[in-house]
Protein backbone atom coordinates (compact mmCIF):
# COMPACT_ATOMS: atom_id res chain seq x y z
CA UNK A 1 0.00 0.00 0.00
CA UNK A 2 1.47 3.23 -1.00
CA UNK A 3 1.37 6.65 0.74
CA UNK A 4 -1.77 7.84 -1.47
CA UNK A 5 -4.02 4.63 -0.74
CA UNK A 6 -3.27 4.99 3.09
CA UNK A 7 -4.09 8.75 3.21
CA UNK A 8 -7.63 7.70 1.21
CA UNK A 9 -8.39 4.88 3.58
CA UNK A 10 -7.57 7.10 6.46
CA UNK A 11 -10.02 9.72 5.01
CA UNK A 12 -12.49 7.21 3.29
CA UNK A 13 -12.11 9.38 -0.12
CA UNK A 14 -10.58 7.72 -3.16
CA UNK A 15 -7.78 9.08 -5.19
CA UNK A 16 -9.41 9.34 -8.61
CA UNK A 17 -12.06 11.53 -7.17
CA UNK A 18 -9.69 14.37 -6.51
CA UNK A 19 -10.81 17.65 -8.59
CA UNK A 20 -8.80 20.93 -8.38
CA UNK A 21 -10.28 24.46 -8.97
CA UNK A 22 -8.01 27.47 -10.25
CA UNK A 23 -8.23 31.13 -9.86
CA UNK A 24 -7.16 32.81 -12.86
CA UNK A 25 -4.31 34.93 -12.69
CA UNK A 26 -2.52 36.77 -14.92
CA UNK A 27 0.83 35.67 -16.53
CA UNK A 28 2.67 37.82 -18.71
CA UNK A 29 4.50 34.69 -20.29
CA UNK A 30 3.03 33.34 -23.49
CA UNK A 31 5.15 30.02 -23.03
CA UNK A 32 6.53 28.85 -19.45
CA UNK A 33 7.84 26.12 -17.68
CA UNK A 34 7.54 26.25 -13.68
CA UNK A 35 9.31 25.11 -10.98
CA UNK A 36 8.96 24.94 -7.17
CA UNK A 37 11.91 25.10 -4.63
CA UNK A 38 10.92 22.71 -1.78
CA UNK A 39 12.67 23.72 1.86
CA UNK A 40 10.33 22.04 4.11
CA UNK A 41 12.63 19.50 4.76
CA UNK A 42 16.51 18.90 4.30
CA UNK A 43 16.25 15.71 2.19
CA UNK A 44 14.66 17.59 -0.37
CA UNK A 45 16.08 20.52 -1.06
CA UNK A 46 18.26 20.03 -3.91
CA UNK A 47 21.42 22.63 -3.96
CA UNK A 48 21.96 22.32 -8.23
CA UNK A 49 18.79 24.24 -9.45
CA UNK A 50 20.84 27.02 -10.11
CA UNK A 51 22.93 25.12 -12.23
CA UNK A 52 20.00 22.88 -13.78
CA UNK A 53 18.37 26.25 -14.92
CA UNK A 54 21.90 27.26 -16.37
CA UNK A 55 22.04 23.88 -18.74
CA UNK A 56 18.44 24.05 -19.74
CA UNK A 57 17.98 28.32 -20.47
CA UNK A 58 20.13 27.92 -23.95
CA UNK A 59 17.45 25.67 -25.76
CA UNK A 60 14.43 27.60 -23.88
CA UNK A 61 15.39 31.19 -25.30
CA UNK A 62 15.55 29.81 -29.01
CA UNK A 63 11.91 28.65 -28.07
CA UNK A 64 10.59 31.70 -26.43
CA UNK A 65 9.86 29.47 -23.29
CA UNK A 66 10.50 31.43 -19.61
CA UNK A 67 10.54 29.73 -16.59
CA UNK A 68 8.19 30.88 -13.22
CA UNK A 69 9.30 30.11 -10.19
CA UNK A 70 6.17 28.79 -7.79
CA UNK A 71 5.05 27.93 -4.52
CA UNK A 72 6.70 29.49 -1.02
CA UNK A 73 8.03 33.02 -1.49
CA UNK A 74 10.45 32.33 1.32
CA UNK A 75 12.47 30.06 -1.00
CA UNK A 76 15.57 30.87 -2.91
CA UNK A 77 15.34 32.49 -6.38
CA UNK A 78 17.14 31.14 -9.00
CA UNK A 79 19.32 34.10 -11.64
CA UNK A 80 17.21 34.04 -14.73
CA UNK A 81 13.85 32.63 -13.46
CA UNK A 82 10.95 34.71 -12.68
CA UNK A 83 9.19 34.82 -9.45
CA UNK A 84 5.20 34.29 -9.62
CA UNK A 85 5.84 32.63 -6.04
CA UNK A 86 3.47 33.65 -2.98
CA UNK A 87 -0.30 33.37 -4.58
CA UNK A 88 -2.59 30.93 -3.31
CA UNK A 89 -3.02 27.22 -4.02
CA UNK A 90 -5.84 27.77 -6.38
CA UNK A 91 -3.64 30.40 -8.30
CA UNK A 92 -0.81 28.32 -8.29
CA UNK A 93 -3.19 25.60 -10.18
CA UNK A 94 -3.80 27.80 -13.00
CA UNK A 95 -0.51 28.95 -13.56
CA UNK A 96 0.49 25.03 -13.58
CA UNK A 97 -2.37 24.08 -15.67
CA UNK A 98 -1.13 26.92 -18.63
CA UNK A 99 2.60 25.43 -18.23
CA UNK A 100 4.25 23.11 -20.85
CA UNK A 101 6.27 21.31 -18.13
CA UNK A 102 6.91 21.07 -13.68
CA UNK A 103 9.87 20.78 -11.90
CA UNK A 104 10.62 19.90 -8.77
CA UNK A 105 11.87 17.81 -5.65
CA UNK A 106 8.69 15.65 -4.78
CA UNK A 107 5.81 17.27 -3.19
CA UNK A 108 2.83 18.00 -3.83
CA UNK A 109 2.72 20.42 -7.31
CA UNK A 110 3.79 16.39 -8.21
CA UNK A 111 0.69 15.50 -7.40
CA UNK A 112 -0.99 18.37 -8.68
CA UNK A 113 0.41 17.55 -12.39
CA UNK A 114 -0.84 13.94 -12.07
CA UNK A 115 -4.08 15.50 -12.12
CA UNK A 116 -3.56 17.82 -15.26
CA UNK A 117 -1.63 15.27 -17.04
CA UNK A 118 0.83 18.28 -17.07
CA UNK A 119 4.42 16.71 -17.94
CA UNK A 120 6.98 16.65 -14.69
CA UNK A 121 10.29 15.93 -13.80
CA UNK A 122 10.62 15.08 -10.17
CA UNK A 123 13.44 14.29 -8.05
CA UNK A 124 13.24 12.04 -4.98
CA UNK A 125 15.72 11.36 -2.11
CA UNK A 126 14.83 9.29 1.19
CA UNK A 127 11.45 8.33 -0.06
CA UNK A 128 12.30 6.10 -3.56
CA UNK A 129 9.65 7.32 -5.85
CA UNK A 130 7.86 3.48 -6.18
CA UNK A 131 6.27 4.23 -2.72
CA UNK A 132 3.82 6.56 -4.73
CA UNK A 133 1.28 6.00 -6.82
CA UNK A 134 0.35 8.06 -9.98
CA UNK A 135 -2.12 7.80 -12.66
CA UNK A 136 0.01 8.57 -15.83
CA UNK A 137 3.48 7.34 -16.09
CA UNK A 138 3.99 8.44 -19.69
CA UNK A 139 4.66 12.43 -19.39
CA UNK A 140 7.08 12.06 -15.96
CA UNK A 141 10.31 11.21 -15.09
CA UNK A 142 11.38 10.63 -11.96
CA UNK A 143 14.97 10.71 -10.55
CA UNK A 144 15.96 8.99 -7.53
CA UNK A 145 18.89 9.66 -5.46
CA UNK A 146 21.59 7.44 -5.75
CA UNK A 147 21.92 4.59 -2.94
CA UNK A 148 24.72 2.80 -3.79
CA UNK A 149 23.94 -0.32 -1.67
CA UNK A 150 22.08 1.27 0.99
CA UNK A 151 18.00 1.38 1.59
CA UNK A 152 16.15 4.48 1.25
CA UNK A 153 16.40 6.38 5.11
CA UNK A 154 12.67 7.34 4.75
CA UNK A 155 12.93 10.28 6.91
CA UNK A 156 12.47 13.92 6.26
CA UNK A 157 15.68 14.74 7.48
CA UNK A 158 18.06 12.70 5.56
CA UNK A 159 21.70 12.25 6.75
CA UNK A 160 23.56 12.68 4.67
CA UNK A 161 21.58 14.54 2.23
CA UNK A 162 21.36 11.99 -1.19
CA UNK A 163 19.31 14.41 -2.82
CA UNK A 164 22.59 16.19 -4.26
CA UNK A 165 24.37 13.29 -5.55
CA UNK A 166 21.65 13.80 -8.69
CA UNK A 167 23.61 14.79 -11.34
CA UNK A 168 22.13 18.38 -12.71
CA UNK A 169 22.97 16.61 -16.34
CA UNK A 170 20.27 14.39 -15.71
CA UNK A 171 17.83 16.50 -14.70
CA UNK A 172 18.18 19.12 -17.49
CA UNK A 173 18.44 16.07 -20.12
CA UNK A 174 14.99 14.97 -18.56
CA UNK A 175 13.00 18.81 -18.93
CA UNK A 176 14.50 18.99 -22.50
CA UNK A 177 12.98 15.23 -23.35
CA UNK A 178 9.81 16.07 -22.36
CA UNK A 179 9.79 19.52 -24.07
CA UNK A 180 11.17 17.83 -26.97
Amino acid sequence: MNKLEKYALHSALKPQDAQLNECFFPVKEDKYITYNINTNSTSKFYFHWQEVVNLIQPYLQKEGVSILKIGNPNTPQVLGTINYSGKSFNQNNYILKKSLLHFNAFDYFSYICDQMSKPNVSLFSSFPSASYNFKDYSNKIFIDSPKGDKNPSLIENETPKTIDLISPTQVAYGILKLLN
